[in-house]
């Protein structure tokens, strides 16, 4: 009985994977996995400057693929968060006073982080508004630069406040509210292992009072 020879394929003929597939597939997901880990080894300040460096080369990946997210956010070092207040009187006399997000009331989870990522951006906006100081030497092409660029940020910022203010009399059925925005500062570990609570009314700071608004008028 004649036996035929065995043949051994290769993994491509097999239908495998090829040795510089399985290297460049590898390669692939060892960026992609060095970048997921350095953007947050540099992210948390204070950042050391290898971080810093290591995170210049994977920067365009990180935001081609949305992997430079708000890590300051987040532990070891949150930031303050930001809260719009408002006041208003119902068409019944009742005076009522509340602040958005309120994890009270904001339920679900989702609702109150909607309402977080809305203030936080109202104080984005507020931010890009420059004050230069009276000393500053500027020419009038700059002050001029500067105070476009300042209106057309308090404009934006209105809007946001707007509809805002829109949907709150909307649900409180009155026809004026005032809104203030607010930054709630978080108190040291010290603070809190001593006994201070995270809603103590010093942690808050008005930032600015965006105004009074009234139902329909932009």
């Amino acid at each position: 009985m004649i036996r035929k020879p065995n043949t051994i394929s290769s993994p491509a003929a097999a239908g495998g994977w090829t040795p510089a597939r399985r290297k460049l597939v590898s390669a692939l997901l060892l960026w992609h996995l060095l970048a997921v880990l350095s953007a947050p080894w540099h992210a948390p300040p204070p950042a050391s400057y290898l971080s810093e460096q290591v995170n210049k080369i994977f920067a365009p990946y990180q935001a081609a693929t949305f992997l430079d997210h708000g890590y300051r956010f987040f532990a070891p070092d949150p930031g303050p968060s930001h809260l719009v207040r408002y006041e208003l009187t119902r068409d019944d006399g009742t005076l009522v006073q509340g602040q958005l997000p309120d994890p009270a009331a904001n339920r679900p989870r989702l609702l109150y982080h909607r309402f977080f990522m809305i203030t936080e951006t109202m104080y984005n906006i507020w931010m890009r508004i420059e004050e230069p100081p009276a000393e500053a030497q500027l020419t009038a092409a700059q002050r001029q630069a500067i105070d476009e660029s300042n209106a057309a940020t308090r404009d934006l910022l209105h809007q946001v406040a707007d509809g805002i203010a829109q949907q709150i009399m909307r649900y409180e059925t009155t026809s004026r509210v005032r809104l203030q925005l607010v930054e709630h500062l978080i108190p040291l570990p010290e603070q809190v292992r001593a006994g201070r609570p995270l809603d103590d009314p010093e942690l808050y700071r008005v930032l600015a009072d965006l105004g009074e608004f009234e139902m329909g008028t932009p």
